[in-house]
């Protein structure tokens, strides 16, 4: 009887382990809003590749090879939704940078995720992200292999990120 009872209570406890409790929530305070990465000028180290506009991509120029793009990255964060007791902060967050690209030039909307840039971690409370903060502002230019799909009007790519360069005025 008393090892059916330390089983349950140890079930019991690796199924609560994933429940945020008053002596291990994280701490309120996101991380920086708009970081400025120190890249190196567009002109002598991304101009060796062919440079495309986003609407571009979203037409599917370019699948499968080596182009630069720019654009301002954009953290495209996605939390879990659970019911916080008090407003309490237990949504697990996470997520990558994009670009995007509204089709309202009756194109092709576009989300073109920038593989291997960085991510975004933590809670809905605390969100992180590296290298150019959650909110950034800065425009850059990124060289990489474009990987193109496109389902139901909406464009995809995936941008396997080899460098990234300051974009010109």
């Amino acid at each position: 009887m008393r090892g059916g009872v330390i089983v349950a209570a140890l079930v019991l406890g690796f199924g609560c382990a994933r429940v945020v409790k008053p002596w291990n929530r994280p701490t309120p305070g996101r991380g920086v809003e708009d970081t400025a990465m120190l890249a190196p000028s567009a002109r002598p180290f991304c101009a060796d590749v062919f440079l495309l506009t986003l609407a571009e991509i979203a037409r599917g120029d370019a699948d499968g090879e080596v182009v630069a793009v720019e654009g301002v990255p954009k953290a495209n964060v996605r939390c879990t939704e659970l019911k916080c007791p008090d407003d309490a902060c237990c949504n697990e967050c996470s997520g990558e940078y994009v670009l995007e690209h509204e089709g309202s030039d009756g194109g092709m909307h576009l989300l073109l995720h920038l593989d291997g840039m960085g991510s975004c971690s933590g809670w809905d409370c605390n969100l992180e992200c590296q290298p150019f903060g959650w909110k950034p502002t800065t425009r850059y230019r990124f060289v990489g292999l474009n990987s193109f799909t496109s389902q139901n009007g909406v464009a995809t790519s995936r941008f396997l990120v080899d460098r990234v360069c300051s974009a010109p005025p």
